[in-house]
């Protein structure tokens, strides 16, 4: 049986309520350990200070990314997680490619959001948002890779032009644009960032670190 999960609630945008407080708090799988507005709140410990990171935020600037972004680069374990009433496709990809582990709709029920921060809480990625299934349909498909597609794909998400790759890779600047040419074809991608976004967002996609969990 899982144990309760602590939690750090972010809340950069003062959403979090009495309502909304007493909705965590309420859930008997999860222990509400503090409200913060941003990372001055937590310890500068090795180990991070609490099971599950649940960012609050309505978009309106984008201190979510930038939280999502440096909790991950202080611990890669929990993914934080966003909570959002806003849940636009591209809500989902940017939170996502930021490093968020998760994406989570204000109305979805308490054990989804359960679900998604456990699953965030082992590095994998879920989602329980309405506009999970429309995401997963107007992104690519989970096409199988070879061991030298995904070094290649993993080294264009990380930036690396063609003639980098060739050399960490040890092969030719025309053989690493063969495999380019096939990662587009298999995936759909139309250009080198949308292949990059396709395996920054392959584990969510595909379910390989992680379940997912769709809204309706």
């Amino acid at each position: 049986m899982d144990h309760p999960l602590t939690l750090f609630l972010f809340d950069p945008h003062a959403l979090a309520t009495s309502a909304v407080r007493a909705r965590l708090t309420a859930a008997p799988d999860l222990a509400l350990l503090a409200v913060a507005p941003d990372l001055a709140a937590l310890p500068d410990t090795a180990e991070p200070p609490a099971h599950a990171f649940l960012v609050l935020t309505d978009w309106r600037d984008g201190a979510p990314l930038t939280l999502a972004s440096a909790l991950r680069a202080r611990w890669p374990r929990p993914a934080p997680v966003i909570w959002s009433a806003q849940s636009h496709p591209l809500r989902l990809v940017a939170a996502l490619t930021a490093g968020a582990g998760g994406y989570v709709d204000v109305a979805a029920p308490l054990p989804d959001l359960l679900t998604v921060l456990r699953v965030a809480q082992r590095g994998g990625a879920a989602c329980c948002a309405p506009t999970a299934s429309q995401l997963r349909a107007r992104l690519f498909g989970c096409p199988r890779l070879t061991d030298r597609e995904a070094q290649v794909a993993a080294l264009i998400a990380a930036g690396y032009a063609n003639a980098t790759i060739a050399a960490t890779l040890g092969l030719t600047v025309r053989g690493v644009e063969a495999h380019v040419h096939r990662l587009c074809r298999k995936t759909g991608a139309r250009t080198r960032v949308d292949l990059a976004r396709w395996w920054l967002l392959r584990p969510w996609l595909c379910g390989t670190e992680g379940a997912v969990t769709e809204g309706a």
